[in-house]
Formats: C-alpha cells, sequence, structure tokens
C-alpha cells in the first residue's frame, strides 16, 4: 500500500473481502461504476443466488444423505445456527441456558 507522500506500507488488514481486491483500484473502480450506472431494480438482495443454489445441488451430489444445504458469511454464523438447528431438533427452547461448572 502506498500513501500520497509515496511510503510504501505492507497491509496486513484482513477479515473484509474488499481488502483482497486492493483498495481504490482502477479496474474495480471502473466495474463498479458501470454496475452502479446500469437499470438495475435495487442493489439488495433478497433472494438466493443462481451461484449459491448451483453450488448447493453440486454439494448435496456428494452427501446423498442431505437434502438441504445452509450457507452461513462467517465462522460464527455457522456455530451460531448449529446451535439452532440442533436446539430445534432436539426440541430445547432458545431461552434455556445449561448451568455448567465453567460458567461463573
Amino acid at each position: 500500500m502506498i500513501d500520497r507522500a509515496g511510503s510504501r506500507y505492507l497491509d496486513l488488514l484482513s477479515g473484509w473481502g474488499v481488502f483482497g481486491i486492493g483498495r481504490n483500484h482502477p479496474l474495480l473502480r471502473d466495474t463498479l461504476s458501470q454496475v452502479l450506472a446500469s437499470d438495475l431494480p435495487n442493489l439488495v438482495q433478497m433472494d438466493v443466488s443462481v451461484l449459491a443454489g448451483l453450488l448447493a445441488e453440486r454439494l448435496l451430489g456428494f452427501v446423498p444423505f442431505l437434502n438441504k444445504v445452509f450457507f452461513t458469511n462467517s465462522g460464527a454464523e455457522a456455530v451460531e445456527s448449529a446451535i439452532k438447528f440442533a436446539r430445534a431438533r432436539h426440541g430445547v427452547p432458545a431461552s434455556s441456558i445449561a448451568i455448567t461448572p465453567f460458567m461463573a
């Protein structure tokens, strides 16, 4: 990364997808400008992307004993969802908590 004065820095920030494609790259800027200038009804996606559906079908081809796929955005969401699915499957209300020796 290079600042306005020309000093170079090693960019070690991670965690957001945007940092994997750089900051203010001309190709990215031009592509985003084209998308924003196109006649889109809106940019809010309230449905499932076609690619996610294709990936789900492909994944289910590898595990024939399953019939559903659930995608999450992060590990935290995956863990939270797994807990909620397990509670729902076993009839445990979301409001119940387990008291263990590790809870102080």
